[in-house]
C-alpha cells in the first residue's frame, strides 16, 4: 500500500488487514522501518492510525515500513509494506529586513537592495518577481530597478504607504516533476509607511532649477511638461535678475509671468489626468510624471513666495520721512502682507489656481530702497496705475508709491 502525505503537513495512515475467519481479533504491529525524511512510525503494536510527519521541506519518497497481523489463533500473516510518498508544495517567500517606516524630505530618494531581504525554500533571490505600489503617487512613488533595488522617490509633503510584494516563480528551482501544488506561485507583502516633510529652504533660483531637474526626466511624456520646463528656463534669464533675491526693476515682472504660465501648464496636466469623468480625461502620463508635476508646482510657488516676501521686506525697510504718512504706509504694508498670507493659505489647501494668481508684482516693488528717487515713481498715482496694471493689488501698489514718494537723498 502507499501512504501519501504533503510536505510540511502531518498525516497518518490506517493499516488494512483481512481475515477469512469470522470473529477473529486482529492485532497489527510494525516489524521493520526504512524511513527517509519522515518520522512517526515505530516498531511495535499498532493501536490506531500510524502518524506520519515529514521533515521540514522534504518531499519525494519518505521510505517505507513493514507490518504484520496476528489473529486469535496466533496465526501470523504475510509481511506487507507501506510506502510513504511526500507530495511537494511551493513555500511562499519570506521577507525580512525591509524598513517598516521612512521619513524623507521632499525631493529625496531612498534605495534598498532586495536580494538580501527575501528567502525562499525553492526559489533563488534572482528568480523572485518584485512589485512596488504606492497609496499616494503625489507624495511618494516606488519602482524596482533591473538589479532588484527598491527606489522610493518623494515629490511633495504628506504621507504614503509603499506596498512591496515578492512573488516566486512557482518553484522553478528544483521541484522535480511539477505537480499543480508545486507550480502555483506564492507571494509575500510588506508595507512601508513613508512620511515626507518639507525640504530645507532654498533660494528662488535653486527652487526653479530644482523644478526643471524634477520635470526633465518626464519631458517625453507630455507637451505641457516640456512647455513648463521652457517657461521656467526663460524665467531664469540673467537680464531679469538683479541678484539671487531681487528682480530687475524694468523686466523682473516677466519672471512672475513665466512662472505663472508654467504652473498653469502643470495644473492643466494634473486636472486632465484626475478628471472624474473618463470622457474628459486626456494626455495621460505616468504616476511618476504627475508626482513630479506637483513637486514642481510646489517649488515654483515657493520661489515666488520668497521673491514677493523679499520685495515686501525691502519696501518696509524704506524710511518714511513724513510722520503724517507713517500710519498709511503701515496700513498698506499690513494689507499687502495679508494678501501674501492668504495666498499661502490657498496653497496649503491645494488651491493653486487662486494662489498662482498672486504671482504678480509691479515694477515699483522690484526696486530695493535706494538713495536715488526713480523718475517713474515721482507721481504716486502713476505708480498705482502701474501696479494695478500688472495685476498686483491696489493696496501693494499704493503702499509702494507712498514709500517711494517719501524717499529722499
Amino acid at each position: 500500500m502507499t501512504a501519501p502525505i504533503t510536505v510540511d503537513v502531518s498525516g497518518s495512515v490506517s493499516l488494512a488487514c483481512t481475515d477469512p475467519d469470522a470473529g477473529d481479533t486482529i492485532a497489527i504491529e510494525i516489524v521493520a522501518l526504512s524511513l527517509t525524511g519522515v518520522s512517526g512510525p515505530i516498531v511495535g503494536p499498532v493501536t490506531g492510525p500510524v502518524p506520519l510527519v515529514s521533515d521540514l521541506d522534504h518531499n519525494g519518497s519518505g521510505g517505507s515500513f513493514a507490518y504484520q497481523a496476528t489473529d486469535t489463533a496466533l496465526t501470523v500473516s504475510n509481511t506487507a509494506t507501506a510506502t510513504i510518498d511526500v507530495s511537494p508544495v511551493n513555500d511562499a517567500p519570506v521577507l525580512a529586513g525591509l524598513p517598516s517606516s521612512l521619513t524623507l524630505v521632499v525631493g529625496a530618494s531612498s534605495s534598498t537592495t532586495l536580494d538580501d531581504k527575501v528567502s525562499d525554500v525553492e526559489t533563488a533571490p534572482v528568480d523572485i518577481d518584485w512589485i512596488a505600489t504606492t497609496s499616494n503617487p503625489l507624495v511618494a512613488t516606488a519602482t524596482i530597478s533591473p538589479t532588484r533595488e527598491l527606489i522610493i522617490d518623494t515629490w511633495a509633503e504628506g504621507n504614503a504607504t509603499i506596498q512591496v510584494r515578492a512573488t516566486d516563480g512557482g518553484d522553478p528551482d528544483g521541484c522535480g516533476t511539477p505537480s499543480p501544488a508545486c507550480v502555483t506561485s506564492q507571494n509575500a507583502t510588506h508595507p512601508i509607511a513613508v512620511t515626507v516633510s518639507a525640504a530645507p529652504p532654498s533660494g528662488p533660483r535653486d527652487l526653479k532649477e530644482g523644478a526643471i531637474d524634477t520635470l526633465t526626466p518626464f519631458a517625453g511624456e507630455s507637451r505641457r511638461i516640456r512647455k513648463a520646463i521652457s517657461l521656467v528656463q526663460k524665467s531664469l534669464e540673467p537680464r531679469l535678475w538683479d541678484d539671487d533675491l531681487h528682480l530687475d526693476t524694468r523686466h523682473g515682472h516677466k519672471v512672475f509671468d513665466r512662472e505663472r504660465a508654467a504652473v498653469r501648464q502643470l495644473m492643466h496636466l494634473l486636472k486632465e489626468n484626475f478628471d472624474d469623468d473618463d470622457r474628459h480625461r486626456r494626455n495621460e502620463v505616468s504616476a511618476e510624471a504627475l508626482g513630479a508635476s506637483q513637486a514642481a508646482i510646489d517649488a515654483l510657488v515657493a520661489a515666488d513666495r520668497v521673491l514677493t516676501q523679499t520685495a515686501l521686506d525691502d519696501a518696509a525697510a524704506a524710511e518714511v520721512q513724513d510722520p503724517k504718512r507713517q500710519r498709511q504706509v503701515d496700513r498698506e504694508l499690513a494689507r499687502a502682507q495679508d494678501d501674501l498670507n492668504r495666498r499661502d493659505s490657498e496653497q496649503a489647501d491645494n488651491d493653486f489656481d487662486d494662489a498662482i494668481k498672486s504671482i504678480r508684482v509691479p515694477g515699483a516693488m522690484l526696486k530695493r530702497p535706494s538713495r536715488k528717487q526713480p523718475e517713474s515713481l515721482e507721481n504716486p498715482e502713476a505708480a498705482i496705475e502701474e501696479g494695478a496694471g500688472t495685476g498686483m493689488t491696489m493696496a501693494v501698489a499704493t503702499m509702494t508709491a507712498s514709500l517711494r514718494k517719501q524717499e529722499s537723498l
